[in-house]
């Protein structure tokens, strides 16, 4: 075999050595896209509590994300119907 062949088993090699570089990777990307969701929901349930109080701003963010909800229900969503 000539220097410098790229075989399947050479590539496949590979894969399996970089295999825990790319795990830890992904893990550190979902971590960090799992706590800034976290933060946000933190920040957004703090929010909603202090203004609460005089604006019943717990009834109305209800109602608008129940309507959202059901905007995006598949069955009434335009793509989701069938084109038969």
């Amino acid at each position: 075999m000539p220097e410098g062949e790229l075989t399947s088993d050479k590539v496949f090699k590979a894969i399996l050595a970089a295999q825990p570089k790319v795990e830890k990777a992904f893990a550190t990307t979902n971590a960090t896209i799992a706590d800034g969701v976290t933060r946000v929901n933190n920040a957004f349930t703090q929010y909603i509590g202090q203004t609460d109080a005089g604006l019943s701003a717990t009834q109305r963010l209800v109602g608008g994300l129940t309507a959202l909800a059901d905007d995006l229900t598949p069955s009434r969503m335009p793509h989701s119907r069938s084109r038969l």
